[in-house]
């Protein structure tokens, strides 16, 4: 069983997890607001951070139901997420330029890695039982599902205001 956090210590973490939630999800918005867009190669990589960021707390936020404790496991998906995209994600999209088809794999590599990781005791807290399949390929669906989401109504916003304060 997992021990809960002492009230006042939640509350702190929680007020604090929200005003970092507030500040990320603004960033990108208030870089925007003004007419004059920044070069693509900054937004881009602002967006995939954004996304990634959000990606990654959905995912290991659902994990914690699991049991799965969520220290080592926020630190797993940053690191197997980031090498999943530079090193699957990416090439595939060069290669093929499906958003559908990069994002079905990386689904199924990123199950396979909540499954595998899932295994470990390091990631697990006492209560835990074993992961099944469905539950870590619907984790990895909604959090790709998120985070696709989340870029692509960044991107459509922000290239709506370019366009509009360009011409």
């Amino acid at each position: 069983m997992v021990k809960p956090l002492n009230s006042e210590v939640g509350c702190v973490i929680g007020t604090k997890a929200v005003w970092l939630f507030v500040i990320i999800l603004l960033f990108p918005a208030k870089a925007y607001a003004n007419p004059i867009p920044w070069p693509p190669g900054i937004f881009a990589t602002l967006v995939n951070a954004f996304a990634f960021i959000c990606e990654v707390l959905l995912m290991a936020g659902i994990l914690y139901f699991f049991q799965l404790s969520p220290r080592p496991l926020l630190a797993a998906l940053f690191a197997g997420n980031a090498v999943f995209y530079v090193f699957v994600f990416l090439p595939l999209w060069w290669l093929t330029t499906s958003a559908l088809l990069s994002e079905a794999v990386i689904v199924i590599v990123e199950a396979w890695f909540i499954k595998y990781i899932s295994e470990y005791a390091i990631f697990q807290t006492p209560g835990f039982k074993e992961l099944k399949w469905k539950h870590a390929l619907l984790t990895s669906l909604l959090g790709n599902s998120f985070s696709f989401l989340l870029g692509l109504s960044y991107t459509r916003l922000v290239m709506f205001n370019w366009y509009y304060f360009s011409h």
